[in-house]
């Protein structure tokens, strides 16, 4: 069964609310941190939310394709799910 726009679209909301929950953990976390380590936290906080805001921006490029694009712009978006999976796994190694 093909997934339509808007329950593509419904997806990608649901992984941005999760990233951004996740990536809010992770800032407490960083905030009770020493502060020889705080900063590579605060970094890798950073590389994370911008890959969150990348999802944000497909998500908006989702709504405004044409039928024939979005098909594209939704392999783009996984591609960006699986990297920001893998940089979260990355930062929480880091945290601990």
């Amino acid at each position: 069964m093909n997934e339509s726009r808007n329950e593509y679209l419904e997806k990608i909301e649901d992984h941005i609310r999760d990233w951004s929950s996740r990536i809010a953990d992770l800032k407490s976390q960083a905030d009770q941190a020493p502060a020889e380590k705080k900063i590579g936290m605060l970094n890798q906080i950073a590389d994370l939310t911008h890959r969150k805001d990348k999802l944000l921006a497909l998500a908006d490029s989702v709504r405004q394709a044409d039928e024939d694009s979005w098909e594209r712009i939704k392999t783009e978006a996984e591609e960006s799910f699986a990297d920001l999976d893998e940089a979260y796994r990355r930062a929480v190694g880091y945290f601990h």
